[in-house]
C-alpha cells in the first residue's frame, strides 16, 4: 500500500492542502488592490500604481493576460503577462493613468487566470483630468450663399468647458481673410471654468464658389490651437477687365504751408537747403510737378507756381519758404486757415497750379499746435478737412506734416489728427533729418501719381491687378472713388484690372 504525503499549510484565506504533486489542485487568485483612484492630474501628466497578483489556492495558478476596458487614459505595459505561480508566490506590475480630457475617467483592469471560480478578476480604475478646454460653437459654420462683396454676420461663442482657468492669448485669421472677427473680448482674456466670450464674425465673399477659412484660437488649452471653421459660397456676378495706359510723366501737386513765427527761422532755412533732394526724387519719376508755398494770410503762393521750367529753382523755393515775419502775418500758426484761403484762390492768385487728376500733397511745417481752433471753437481739423474735400477729391488729397510730434515745444494737436485722417506722413520737427524728409515727402507724393478709376463698381476682394502682364500687389483700392491707386509705374506701359461687379446687397 502506497502512502500519499499531504501537506497542510495556512494562508490568509484559510487552509489549503498541498499534495505531493504541486501541479494539481484548486488554483485561486488574489488581486490587490481591487480598486485604484489615481486622483486628479493635469492633462499630459502620468501617474502609476502597483497591482499585486498572488496564488492563494492549491496547485499551479496560471496568469493568462491583462487587458483594460473603458477609458483610453489607462494602460499597462504587461498586457502579455503569461506566467505560472506556485502556491504562495506573487507578481507585481504597474498600471498607468494619463488623462486626455478635463473630466472623470473610468475603466476596468481585467486579469485572466486559471482560477476556476473567478477566471476574470476586475480592478476598478478611476481618475480625473485637470485642464482648461476650449470649445468654439458653431464650428464649422456655413454662411450659405452670398453675392460677392455683400457681408453676412454670425455670432460665435468661445467657452471654457474644462475645470481650470483658460488663458486666451490670440485669435489669428485662417485662410484668405474673408472671415473677419468684427467684435470680441479684449485679448488676452481669462475664462474661468464654464465662462464664455461672445464674438461676431463677418463674411464678405471674395471669390466665386467655395470660400473657406476661419480663426485659430491660441490659448493654454493643452491642444494649444483650436480652429473655428467657416465656409460659404460666393455667387457669380459680371466679370470686367479695365485696361489703362501708363502716363510716364504723371502730374503731381505739392503745397508747403510754413509757420513763420519767430521760433521757425532755422527750420525754414533747413527746408530750403534740402530742396534739391526733394526735386531730384520727384524728377526720378515725373517732370510735371507743381509746388506752391504758403506763409502769408492772404493765401497766395509766395513766388507763384514753382515748376520744372521755373528759372533758378532752388533760389525761388528758398525765398518762398523763408518769406514773412511774425509781425507781417496774423495767422502764421493757423496753417489750416491759410491753406483754406489758398485752395479757394485756385482760379485767382493761384491759378495754373492745380491739375484736375493730379494728387495733391500738402505739407504743414510748424513747431506749434494748429491755432485755427483758438479763433473759433468749430474750426477743428475735421471742419477744415471737410472744406478742403469740397475742392479736392478725397482720393487725391494727402496731408502730411513736419510738426512737434515729440512735444519739444507745445505739441502737434490738430495736425496729428488731420495727418492720420488722410494717411499722410508725420515727421518730427524736434530732431530733424531734412534730407530724409525731403525724399520721403517726394515719394509719398508719387504714391498717388497713378490712379485708375474703374468702369464699374468693383467688389473689393475680387480685384486682381497686372502690370505689363505680371500680377502686382503694389496697389490699394479706394472705395469712395472706385479706383485703384498704384506707385512705381514709371517703367511700365499698361495696367490691367480685372474684378467682379459689386451688385446691390440685400
Amino acid at each position: 500500500m502506497t502512502a500519499m504525503l499531504l501537506m497542510i499549510a495556512c494562508t490568509e484565506n484559510g487552509l489549503f492542502v498541498r499534495s505531493e504533486d504541486p501541479w494539481t489542485g484548486d488554483p485561486k487568485i488574489a488581486v490587490d488592490p481591487l480598486a485604484i483612484d489615481f486622483l486628479t492630474l493635469e492633462l499630459g501628466d502620468e501617474r502609476s500604481q502597483t497591482v499585486t497578483l498572488s496564488s492563494v489556492g492549491v496547485g499551479l495558478l496560471s496568469i493568462e493576460g491583462l487587458s483594460i476596458e473603458g477609458d483610453e487614459g489607462f494602460r499597462v505595459n504587461d498586457e502579455d503577462l503569461f506566467l505560472d505561480l506556485m502556491p504562495g508566490e506573487s507578481v507585481e506590475f504597474e498600471v498607468y493613468f494619463t488623462p486626455s480630457k478635463p473630466e472623470n475617467h473610468q475603466a476596468t483592469l481585467l486579469v485572466a487566470s486559471s482560477d476556476l471560480e473567478t477566471p476574470i478578476t476586475g480592478v476598478d480604475l478611476t481618475g480625473r483630468g485637470l485642464s482648461p478646454w476650449l470649445v468654439i460653437s458653431p464650428s464649422p459654420h456655413d454662411f450659405g450663399e452670398a453675392t460677392l462683396g455683400c457681408s453676412s454676420t454670425r455670432n460665435l461663442v468661445a467657452q471654457n468647458v474644462g475645470n481650470a482657468p483658460l488663458e486666451l492669448s490670440a485669435i489669428d485669421p485662417v485662410g484668405n481673410g474673408d472671415f473677419v472677427i468684427l467684435s470680441g473680448p479684449e485679448l488676452p482674456v481669462s475664462l474661468q471654468p464654464g465662462a464664455w466670450a461672445d464674438l461676431e464674425v463677418q463674411w464678405v465673399p471674395g471669390v466665386v464658389g467655395l470660400n473657406s477659412g476661419g480663426q485659430s484660437f491660441i490659448s493654454n488649452d493643452p491642444r494649444s490651437e483650436v480652429l473655428a471653421e467657416q465656409l460659404g459660397t460666393g455667387l457669380q456676378t459680371t466679370e470686367v477687365e479695365d485696361r489703362f495706359s501708363i502716363d510716364p510723366n504723371p502730374p503731381v501737386d505739392l503745397i508747403f504751408a510754413v509757420d513763420q513765427s519767430g521760433s521757425m527761422d532755422n527750420d525754414a532755412d533747413a527746408l530750403a537747403s534740402n530742396f534739391e533732394t526733394l526735386i531730384t526724387t520727384l524728377e526720378g519719376v515725373t517732370s510735371t510737378w507743381h509746388i506752391g508755398v504758403l506763409t502769408y494770410d492772404a493765401g497766395c503762393f509766395n513766388s507763384g507756381v514753382i515748376k520744372a521750367t521755373t528759372p533758378d529753382l532752388s533760389a525761388v523755393f528758398s525765398a518762398a519758404v523763408t518769406a514773412g515775419e511774425d509781425r507781417e502775418i496774423s495767422d502764421d500758426e493757423a496753417l489750416f486757415k491759410i491753406l483754406d484761403r489758398g485752395l479757394r484762390q485756385l482760379d485767382a492768385c493761384n491759378s495754373g497750379f492745380r491739375r484736375e487728376d493730379a494728387p495733391l500733397h500738402v505739407i504743414f511745417v510748424s513747431d506749434e499746435p494748429e491755432r485755427s481752433v483758438e479763433q473759433a471753437a468749430s474750426w477743428t481739423y475735421d471742419y477744415w478737412l471737410g472744406e478742403y474735400l469740397k475742392i479736392v477729391p478725397e482720393s487725391l488729397l494727402t496731408l502730411s506734416g513736419v510738426v512737434d510730434t515729440e512735444d519739444c515745444n507745445e505739441g502737434d494737436a490738430g495736425y496729428s489728427e488731420a495727418i492720420s485722417a488722410t494717411g499722410g506722413l508725420s515727421m518730427s520737427i524736434c530732431t530733424t533729418d531734412w534730407a530724409q524728409y525731403a525724399e520721403d515727402i517726394a515719394l509719398a507724393t508719387l504714391n498717388n501719381a497713378w490712379q485708375f478709376e474703374l468702369s464699374e463698381p468693383a467688389a473689393r476682394a475680387s480685384i486682381q491687378v497686372k502690370v505689363d502682364g505680371t500680377t502686382s500687389s503694389r496697389w490699394v483700392f479706394d472705395e469712395a472713388s472706385n479706383s485703384v491707386q498704384m506707385n512705381g509705374l514709371q517703367h511700365a506701359s499698361e495696367v490691367l484690372v480685372s474684378y467682379s461687379v459689386q451688385e446691390s446687397c440685400p
